[in-house]
């Protein structure tokens, strides 16, 4: 607990700077945080990023390796769902799991299926699942459209966002109602069936402004070949209102909205020892019903010339159903329902309800240009609910403060350093360390190093799980946690060099990293094979089970990772990203999760100012032996309305240039080509 002194030391003392006794005439006068210096910072086109501190600050001062996808990029990259725009950022896999509403994006490998070791922000907001520590790309509550900027921490940031910021930190920043005054509709579809649709308005008045946007999406999945068959389309509805009130020194956001997901799955079969069951479906698929809603609100006020205090609430809840009407066999009925079952055709229910509430209060206290401190106090309260995994509900309390500071004792030299102390009921203390250093050569370019601690502390159903099924309100016999897990660690080393050459529009940056894990969880839970270890026999009368824990193992990734931005005066954007990986360790289950190297390429090309054209390429080779390969091209055409209305028309195709599955075996088809078009309106 001594850990805690320091941080909240800092807390309190950079709060104490807030009593500066300046008139408001003065407070924003002098070399500290102010809005004309902020402005100031942008008329010189010096790089800007938020995501490592929590403050503004320029990318060229950072010591974190940092990928920005600007709103010019989103647009051009004619991206369909938020995770599609990860493919431009160096060492990401993305794509669909076992269903299209079950996607995987992950940073470095290491777990596919409800891939949790990356902290993921909307608006400041965490979106991971607090019963599995993942996140739920395909729930998501905002559509791409919605999305102005992503920022990309890759490597471990606990000592801002605290645990569970493993691998990496995804900061989705929306769009504000300035940013889009007035209306817009899009709409897209391609030969398979997909297809969504959205809409947006924005109104802006004196001190008051507000944006609403509503989408549908629906995805049909992998087609399958003549030996798979898959079912695992979905549909999603998004809605959303932002508003946002600016007074002279303070700024209030308040957001809401929710999404609504549809989803297919595909069909049952049980493995008992070496007999696989097919569960039969009298009526219809397995169907997908998932709910999520959440309200928050952040009010930040300029307290003075160089403090700013902000605070954030926020509160979000989700519902998950997953519902299998199905017969079941009568081995399953005496094995795993003790007999009970009278009536053997009926619904198979897996469920899950969450619930978070969060408040934090953070301080900025920016002196000078040479030097900030950025302290946070958060407490959160998580509460789940299933019948399927824990038996009934359980709450979690979460404490965590945190301290960052940078330092430029010299024009050249800036040194960032960080700490997060964090308790929970569940999990117990951590403390995550983190230190860095950058050497400008030039107000442009410079070189950095930095070495960070981080954890990936067990979720709910690690510690708490009470697993079992419910067949017509009939619970199986369970299987439950005992001793639990132990929190993973990793240490990460990385030197990096970024330049940035804004008379030609280039940026470019090159990482080099060790990563250091420690107690890495690398199977995952089985119920099954949890019910024949504790009875020493396939289905047995026996109740409950012990559930047997994953297997962990020591190992070290390293790699090197590119990334090259180039934006011409003529209108030409290009990006390529290339990252390689070498993982050394003879575990098969870890090396068929991390890619040896990933690449993607987006090429846009402004014909003349009413045709553009475009392409895009992405590479994955290494998971386990299979090679993805998917090439894209398309044209777009614009119509002038009036003085600010536009009409956009395009269209476009997309091919795999492979013949293998992506992910798992089950994801493949024999289509290769997709042809697509694409519409929206802006007035």
């Amino acid at each position: 607990m001594s850990k805690t002194l320091p941080i909240a030391f800092s807390v309190l003392f950079a709060a104490t700077c807030a009593a500066d006794t300046l008139s408001m005439e003065d407070m924003f006068i002098g070399d500290g945080l102010s809005l004309d210096n902020m402005s100031d910072l942008a008329l010189q086109d010096i790089p800007m990023v938020v995501t490592p501190a929590k403050l503004s600050q320029p990318r060229v001062e950072v010591s974190s390796t940092i990928s920005v996808l600007d709103s010019e990029f989103i647009r051009r990259s004619n991206a369909q769902t938020v995770e599609e725009l990860l493919q431009y950022v160096p060492g990401f896999i993305v794509g669909p799991y076992d269903s299209s509403s079950s996607k995987v994006v992950a940073y470095h490998g290491t777990q596919l299926d409800r891939f949790r070791r990356m902290q993921v922000l909307i608006n400041g907001r965490s979106v991971y699942s607090s019963a599995y520590a993942g996140v739920n790309w395909a729930m998501l509550p905002l559509a791409v459209d919605d999305v102005e900027r992503i920022e990309v921490n890759r490597g471990p940031n606990a000592a801002v966002y605290g645990a569970n910021s493993f691998l990496g930190v995804i900061n989705i920043i929306t769009r504000s109602p300035l940013e889009t005054v007035g209306g817009k509709a899009k709409y897209f579809s391609n030969d398979a069936g997909g297809r969504s649709l959205y809409g947006q308005y924005s109104v802006v008045g004196d001190q008051w402004s507000l944006r609403a946007s509503a989408s549908q999406t629906v995805e049909e999945g992998y087609d399958g070949t003549d030996d798979i068959v898959r079912n695992d389309g979905h549909q999603k509805n998004t809605a959303n209102i932002l508003i946002n009130h600016t007074g002279r020194y303070s700024t209030t956001d308040i957001e809401f909205g929710g999404s609504q997901l549809a989803g297919e799955l595909d069909k049952l079969s049980v493995k008992i020892g070496n007999k696989k069951i097919p569960l039969t479906y009298p009526k219809s698929a397995p169907l997908r019903d998932v709910e999520r809603s959440f309200v928050s609100l952040v009010h930040s006020v300029q307290t003075s010339r160089d403090h700013e205090l902000k605070a954030q609430f926020t509160y979000e809840e989700s519902r998950w159903v997953d519902k299998h009407h199905l017969e079941l066999p009568q081995d399953i009925n005496l094995g795993l329902f003790k007999g009970e079952l009278t009536d053997l055709t009926g619904d198979l229910l897996i469920d899950l309800d969450e619930q978070r509430q969060d408040l934090e209060i953070q301080s900025s206290w920016v002196p000078s240009s040479s030097f900030s401190w950025v302290n946070s106090a958060l407490y959160r309260i998580d509460k789940a609910y299933s019948k399927t995994y824990f038996n009934g509900e359980y709450t979690e309390n979460l404490l965590r403060t945190s301290s960052v500071m940078s330092v430029k004792p010299s024009d050249q030299l800036v040194v960032n350093l960080g700490g997060m102390w964090e308790k929970s009921k569940l999990s117990g203390e951590y403390w995550s360390p983190q230190a860095g250093v950058t050497w400008l050569f030039s107000p442009s370019n410079s070189v950095r190093a930095n070495v960070s601690k981080a954890y990936r502390t067990p979720d709910l159903f690690d510690q708490e799980a009470d697993w079992s099924y419910v067949f017509n309100d009939v619970r199986s016999r369970s299987v439950y946690a005992v001793n639990g897990e132990q929190a993973e660690e990793i240490t990460s080393y990385e030197i990096g060099y970024f330049h940035d050459l804004p008379a030609y529009g280039l940026s470019f940056d090159l990482m080099v990293y060790r990563e250091v894990f420690d107690g890495m969880v690398v199977s995952g839970k089985n119920y099954l094979n949890s019910i024949d270890s504790a009875t020493k026999q396939s289905m047995s009368y026996d109740s409950t089970g012990v559930l047997v824990e994953g297997d962990t193992i020591d190992f070290i990734i390293e790699g090197a990772e590119l990334e090259v931005d180039w934006r011409s005066p003529t209108g030409i954007l290009a990006r390529l990203t290339y990252a390689t990986q070498n993982t050394q360790t003879d575990e098969n289950a870890t090396l068929n999760t991390v890619p040896i190297n990933t690449a993607s390429v987006l090429f846009s090309y402004p014909v003349t100012d009413k045709w553009q054209l475009s392409t895009s390429y992405y590479y994955v080779y290494g998971m386990p032996d299979w090679v993805y390969k998917n090439v894209n091209l398309w044209a777009s055409y614009q119509f002038k309305l009036g003085r600010t209305s536009y009409f956009d028309l395009g269209f476009g195709g997309s091919k795999r240039l492979d013949k293998e599955p992506y992910i798992i075996t089950e994801n493949i088809s024999d289509d290769k080509d997709r042809l697509y078009a694409f519409a929206n309106v802006t007035f």
